[in-house]
């Protein structure tokens, strides 16, 4: 017999997913600032704002860990944020530089298939597992490149397409990884 655990009040008004519910509002704060920008100050601002949001992400996971704060919404909400903070950055991107649309297509199908054979794992497991360490890594590997591109709206082509290939490489690094580590579930 399968024991579902029920999620209370406190669970959602914790710190750490505080925390993520402030990511959530960054992001048109983030399109606004980047979608509207015409100077560097304007573009930093919005790289700031990127900044913000990745160390929301870490102080988020930091806390939980640390006050014993990990909860199985919080292991939902947390990666939902920061895919859909990547996501839309991304699009606004293509703004600037339209190959970025790789890039955003490959996230998305990516967490799709996660999304979808997580359900499916729901279906079979009593506990969510968290973000493991090459997830960690492709959300850092990311967040960065987003910054970066964000922060330099004058790359050269060449640049781009280095930051889209790394990405890329870590992204289906990241994917390998999970499919392996839940392959009997996604059988």
């Amino acid at each position: 017999m399968k024991v579902i655990k029920t999620t209370s009040r406190k669970d959602f008004l914790n710190i750490p997913n505080i925390l993520c519910y402030i990511r959530f509002i960054m992001i048109p704060i983030f399109c606004y600032f980047y979608l509207s920008a015409t100077s560097q100050k304007e573009y930093t601002i919005a790289a700031i704002i990127l900044i913000v949001a990745a160390l929301t992400d870490k102080l988020d996971g930091t806390i939980a860990h640390r006050f014993n704060m990990i909860t199985d919404f919080g292991k939902i909400i947390d990666p939902l944020a920061d895919k859909l903070l990547q996501v839309i950055a991304m699009i606004c991107l293509t703004v600037t530089y339209p190959r970025i649309w790789v890039l955003a297509i490959a996230l998305i199908a990516k967490e799709l298939y996660m999304c979808v054979k997580g359900f499916k794992i729901l279906g079979e497991i009593t506990q969510v597992d968290g973000a493991q360490w090459f997830g960690k890594l492709s959300t850092v590997i990311v967040f960065s490149s987003l910054v970066g591109l964000t922060y330099f709206p004058n790359l050269s082509q060449l640049q781009i397409n280095f930051v889209i290939v790394v990405n890329l490489v870590f992204l289906c690094f990241s994917f390998g990884m999970y499919f392996y580590k839940y392959r009997k579930y996604l059988l």
